[in-house]
């Protein structure tokens, strides 16, 4: 038995337009953007938007007029009582409309889904568009009141008022397209008024110096009170600009960072600070800023149509001090940047939402930001336009509900290449920052615990000097001068020794959480190495390498254990403790085809009292860097030195060069906490192995190769480091 086959078409419920206009449009400030977005579309100069009684539902009105191309009879019911229709996506395909159509716009639209039109039904249930073409005598007239469709059932059977008429409101020469809305559905308020203001002003890039396209605002409420109140101290980013102590502007294209210029700028009021400037002919820039890599290597924007990226940044310091230097107001200039604060995308100028609202954190600045509050960049401290074409940006698609682009391999480049150059503005911000801390805000240069001791007891050594001796005879005096400088001595002492102990600690165990993932990696391959030697056949077994196998996992995780064991200053000859840094680094130097050059192999033994787990941490630490910038830097014939150098002072020097491109940040800044140029680099490394070094009275020396001696000259470009000991006799 069959049944009956037959054909149905779909049959949309008349409601389906208000649906889409509330689930596709989030909210009433998107809707207005949108079609502020529309008359972009149409080759506006100008969008005026109007808002009238919007505190009251019932006499509420919402006007939205431009001076674009307007639409033809063709273009309306055709397009804009069509939803989804494909216009504007044929026009980004370079496919040719029909003629009838008059579409004449000569930019390339923003939108491509054909939706943006919801905005009106979201934001009220009566809808009038009167629109005149360039080409046309008449104007077009639609009228949609969905009060009278309440029990339509099908869309099909909602027939809206459509007609031509002689102009009323686009007489002469005037064209374009005009949305009155009223029977509005949201009592606004100030807040919903204040953030769609904040939302228009940003819809044109803030730091164009030209722009073609305005739209302007205006609030008609018959409360003047309330009036006032929502239009009170409604400010711009360019009231703020000038504020900016760091400002950046960049151009990535393909693998390459290819113009790029950062600036520090310190008030008048700074006048212990000095401007600085980084650009494309510092040596930082051809180091590290210029090959547009992050922590996972390197980024193409080459792989997809997305074409050039630029970035122009500004940057703020809001610590209290800093800002009470500069600023009278720090609560309204706080209290804007909390609201505007982030980094918008714009294509050919228009702003692709919701990149930069607040909350939307896209390249997860306040996230990244939660372990490193004074080192990171949060959204809250930069305001920032990136900006792309839109012919060169076709795989950046937008999602249909307005929020960003489709996260797919494109918008991965693109967010990690926009994510990468905000790193390298935070670290050259750090570097400035650090300054203006030690000259601003009252903190000591390398160690602020022990300088503030140094510094109390000088003061109190002082105070004792002058103390009363007033009924006290000379011996009873002294006496009693000696017990109080003791008391107080003996408290700070312990405090002092309570910190450095703490502090060793802490740097220990920081040495060994970085050479962590080192030993884990290391051990799993040489017990993949072990597995493979044991499924060998037994005629080819050997007990020997597998021995050896075993030794050499044990012998790894023995020294990488005493990282962090608390091992006491012993002497130790100085060969012993570089083999074995040089042991726990053998396989990752073999992974990165790195060779070791033993220059001390030569070296007569030389002892110096340290302990073992510390100096191999810093060795660790020093080989890891000089790893990761020969890899970074694509060096093909990779290479790392090491030698000891002996000094007529009864000083040892151990010498460790690589063949890389040398350091990017001067000595004194190297070795800075959360100072780095490293993709994804806390800053810690080299200021880990200076405070080791210094704990044992050792002292390390950023070296240039001018100033050496023996080194090969095929690390006459790379980076030297000197460690410096004195020697045990």
């Amino acid at each position: 038995m069959s049944g009956d086959v037959s054909r149905k078409n779909f049959k949309p419920r008349a409601r389906l337009l208000l649906q889409l206009g509330d689930q596709l449009i989030r909210s009433e400030n998107i809707a207005v953007v949108e079609l502020a977005k529309n008359a972009y579309d149409a080759d506006a100069k100008k969008c005026e938007v109007i808002l009238r009684n919007i505190d009251d539902k019932e006499n509420g009105e919402i006007i939205i007029t431009d001076d674009g191309i307007g639409m033809t009879p063709e273009i309306v019911k055709n397009i804009w009582l069509e939803p989804g229709a494909d216009i504007k996506e044929l026009i980004l395909e370079g496919k040719e409309l029909p003629k009838n159509f008059g579409y004449t716009a000569k930019r390339l639209p923003i939108g491509e889904k054909g939706i943006g039109r919801f905005g009106v039904h979201k934001l009220g249930n009566y809808i009038e568009m009167v629109t005149k073409n360039v080409d046309s005598t008449n104007e077009v007239v639609v009228k949609i009141d969905w009060d009278t469709f309440q029990n339509t059932k099908y869309l099909e059977d909602a027939n809206f008022f459509v007609e031509e008429r002689r102009p009323e409101i686009f007489t002469g020469d005037k064209t374009g397209t005009h949305i009155y809305i009223k029977k509005i559905k949201t009592i606004w308020n100030d807040k919903l008024y204040r953030e769609l203001h904040r939302s228009l002003t940003s819809l044109s890039s803030p730091f164009s110096k030209k722009t073609d396209f305005n739209v302007l605002l205006r609030l008609d409420i018959k409360d003047t009170v309330k009036q006032n109140e929502w239009t009170k101290n409604l400010l711009t980013v360019n009231d703020f600009k000038e504020k900016a102590l760091w400002t950046l502007n960049c151009t990535i294209s393909g693998r390459e960072i290819t113009e790029f210029s950062y600036k520090f700028k310190p008030w008048k009021s700074m006048d212990k600070l000095s401007p600085r400037t980084i650009d494309t002919k510092s040596a930082e820039y051809e180091k590290v800023i210029k090959s547009l890599k992050n922590k996972n290597g390197q980024l193409d924007l080459g792989f997809f149509k997305i074409g050039e990226i630029k970035i122009e940044a500004y940057l703020f310091d809001l610590g209290s001090k800093v800002l009470s230097l500069g600023l009278q107001d720090k609560e309204a200039f706080n209290d804007f940047l909390a609201v505007n604060g982030g980094v918008r995308v714009y294509r050919d100028g228009m702003r692709i939402y919701n990149y930069g609202e607040p909350g939307d954190d896209w390249l997860n600045l306040d996230k990244t930001r939660i372990n490193q509050p004074s080192q990171k960049i949060g959204n809250k401290n930069i305001l920032a336009a990136v900006q792309i074409s839109r012919t060169d940006s076709r795989d950046l698609r937008e999602k249909t509900n307005r929020e960003g682009f489709v996260e797919d391999q494109a918008y991965s480049i693109f967010h990690d290449a926009v994510q990468r150059a905000i790193e390298i503005f935070g670290q050259l911000r750090n570097i400035d920052k650090q300054k203006i801390r030690d000259f601003y805000e009252g903190s000591s240069k390398t160690e602020p615990v022990i300088y503030d001791i140094d510094e109390l007891k000088e003061s109190v050594h002082e105070k004792l000097d002058h103390l009363n001796s007033a009924g006290k005879s000379e011996k009873e005096f002294i006496e009693h001068k000696e017990a109080i400088k003791k008391e107080l001595f003996s408290s700070l002492d312990r405090i002092k020794q309570q910190y450095i102990k703490t502090n060793s600690i802490l740097l220990k165990s920081a040495g060994a959480g970085l050479s962590l993932g080192v030993v884990i990696h290391e051990i799993e391959k040489r017990i993949k190495e072990l597995s493979q030697v044991l499924e060998i056949s037994n005629e080819n077994f050997s007990v020997n390498k597998v021995r050896n196998l075993v030794k050499s996992i044990a012998k790894l995780v023995e020294n990488y254990s005493v990282l962090i064991a608390n091992e006491k200053k012993t002497k130790l000859d100085l060969k012993m403790i570089i083999e074995d840094a040089i042991f726990n680094t053998e396989f990752r130097l073999k992974a990165h085809k790195v060779e070791i050059l033993k220059a001390f192999e030569k070296s007569k033994p030389i002892k110096i009292r340290c302990s073992l787990n510390t100096l191999v941490g810093v060795l660790l630490n020093i080989f890891d860097n000089s790893i990761f910038w020969l890899d970074y830097h694509e060096i093909k014939n990779k290479k790392i030195y090491i030698a000891i150098k002996k000094y007529d002072n009864d000083e040892v020097g151990i010498i460790i060069a690589d063949n890389g491109n040398g350091f990017a940040l001067s000595p004194e800044n190297a070795i800075q906490p959360f100072v780095s140029m490293k993709p994804g680099g806390m800053g810690l490394g080299l200021h880990i192995v200076n405070e080791m070094v210094k704990a044992y009275d050792g002292k390390l020396v950023i070296r240039e190769y001018k100033e050496t001696t023996d080194i090969p000259k095929d690390f006459s470009n790379g980076a030297i480091v000197e460690l410096i000991f004195r020697q045990e006799l």
